[in-house]
């Protein structure tokens, strides 16, 4: 019921135009129609960037992209820009190997926090070894600001983090979002140094399902330090039985949902933090009906282009694709 109404939401919000169109037929209900075209409707959400720079495009409209599905065009049928408000989980890796970086990525958030709009909401999630929600979605600024004030960074083991877990359990708070029209968005502050252990909880793939179900883009943010360099090396290197660790790790749920992952350096965390919030404000969202009706449970695989920027350097990032399933 959830979806349905995420979907219903994205569609009334993006276009009128079925309301104009139900006025010449009198005889059918508009909201049979607007349902029957919500539930059909494929959204997305894409930033679009240049690779050598990394600096965002903007004032790109509808006509600039081209959309296939499973080698098949499609036509866009909706387009917004920071239109939709935002749905943002923060999870905080607590682990031992963050503890240099606690009170930078404290500043961060709080500063974060400041250039969201009023109708934006945020979640707060704290994991190691432990994964838990310490703040339900808030659009209480000051509310969400005194949690993470008083993290417990010491409350959920230190010997790195389940990363498998920890996205998964993010991308199902997603789904609590207050309003389902939001744009769904986890981001992590970790050095991505997973110890979680093939046999336990999620795995990548379960992962990458309830991602993709979800409608949640993964974006991260790891400190690049001589300290988190150590820890990384000392993970492959020093571990014993390391194949015996699940695979799976920040960058590749990133890919798989079209976000960004920023190395920083330490001392640039706070500034880092809050220039990706500013990079959401500059995504696009777009939304589709498949030509292909067959709801078969199938992975229906998506390549989102430009028409007009055939760019080595321009890259285009947004969700590999979905599930398409009744709904």
């Amino acid at each position: 019921m959830v979806k349905v109404r995420y979907a219903i939401s994205l569609f009334l919000l993006f276009v009128l135009t079925v309301a104009a169109a139900n006025q010449q037929k009198p005889e059918q209900k508009p909201t049979d129609d607007i349902i029957k075209l919500a539930t059909e409707l494929v959204v997305l959400d894409a930033l679009v960037i240049k690779k050598s720079t990394q600096q965002m495009i903007p004032d790109l409209n509808k006509a600039d992209f081209e959309l296939y599905e499973d080698g098949v065009k499609q036509e866009l049928t909706h387009f917004s820009q920071d239109k939709l408000p935002l749905s943002i989980v923060l999870m905080f890796d607590t682990s031992g190997s963050m503890f240099p970086y606690i009170d930078r990525m404290r500043n961060g958030a709080a500063q974060v926090l400041q250039h969201l709009k009023p109708e934006d909401e945020v979640a707060v999630i704290a994991t190691a070894a432990q994964t838990e929600v310490i703040q339900a979605f808030s659009k209480d600024r000051d509310r969400v600001a005194r949690t993470i004030k008083l993290l417990d960074y010491h409350a959920y083991g230190d010997d790195g983090i389940y990363t498998n877990e920890a996205i998964y359990q993010a991308s199902e708070l997603s789904r609590k979002a207050s309003n389902p029209v939001n744009r769904r968005v986890v981001i992590v502050l970790t050095d991505d140094v997973s110890t979680q252990l093939r046999s336990k909880f999620h795995s990548k793939k379960e992962t990458i399902d309830e991602v993709r179900e979800s409608g949640t883009v993964i974006c991260g943010l790891i400190p690049n330090g001589m300290f988190a360099k150590a820890m990384k090396l000392e993970s492959k290197i020093f571990v014993t039985g390391r194949l015996a660790f699940a695979p799976g790790s920040i960058n590749d749920y990133s890919a798989e949902t079209g976000g960004e992952v920023l190395q920083v350096r330490p001392k640039d965390v706070d500034s880092k933090m809050s220039e990706l919030f500013d990079r959401l404000r500059t995504r696009y969202n777009l939304g589709y009906t498949s030509s292909n009706l067959n709801k078969d449970g199938k992975f229906r695989r998506i390549k989102l282009t430009l028409t007009q920027l055939k760019d080595s350097d321009v890259v285009v990032k947004t969700k590999q694709g979905y599930y398409a399933r009744a709904r």
